[in-house]
């Protein structure tokens, strides 16, 4: 399999158009980055990444590995999506059969073969599994409030990643909570309680 590039494209005369491409680094079957700590993050099955430009050239000439690990056996499923968390984390998915391998010093080793998210802190260089989600997982972000969301490629639902009391990250997978419950995206609130997620956008 031929590495891809990672390019850069300018354009100077505001035309709309590239008018130069430099390439920044050759990775593997890139499907996630995210930007951090003056470089990129970015996914290289079966490795993560952190790539940086460290003399201003528009190439990558400091590059090392931060996590190994990553199954490559099937490139559809494999970890995707990259995205900076408002803790600090680094969020990704991946799809069902996959089997990943994480080993750090500083807390538990993962071994997973779960479709889900994963949480990886590229200060510490920890690992830990975020939420499962099933069977083909693709998108997650963020909003203004912090809430986060993720996708699921095969069903074309979207969910909202949230505690669900046991300290455990599940989705919500309907929109207006059962009758006394919180399971969905919004839920009746009294006066001084917070609001749901989606409770300001519900008409009543």
């Amino acid at each position: 399999m031929r590495p891809r590039t990672a390019s850069r494209r300018t354009k100077p005369d505001s035309d709309g158009v590239a008018d130069r491409v430099t390439e920044f680094a050759k990775v593997q079957n890139p499907l996630g980055f995210e930007f951090w700590n003056g470089g990129v993050i970015v996914t290289c099955q079966s490795e993560l990444l952190f790539l940086k430009d460290t003399d201003g050239d528009g190439v990558a000439d400091f590059r090392t590995s931060l996590l190994q690990g990553l199954d490559s056996s099937d490139t559809h499923h494999g970890a995707n999506n990259l995205i900076y968390g408002p803790d600090g984390g680094i969020y990704w998915q991946s799809g069902v059969f996959m089997v990943h391998n994480h080993e750090h010093p500083w807390g538990p080793s993962l071994q997973s073969s779960a479709s889900a998210m994963y949480r990886f802190d590229p200060r510490r260089h920890t690992i830990s599994m975020h939420a499962t989600n099933s069977p083909n997982p693709h998108g997650t972000a963020f909003d203004y409030w912090g809430y986060q969301y993720a996708t699921d490629g095969t069903g074309g639902r979207a969910f909202q990643v949230r505690p669900d009391g046991n300290g455990f990250n599940d989705y919500a997978r309907r929109f207006r909570s059962s009758e006394g419950k919180k399971d969905g995206l919004f839920w009746p609130t009294a006066d001084g309680e917070p609001p749901s997620p989606l409770g300001p956008l519900v008409a009543k």
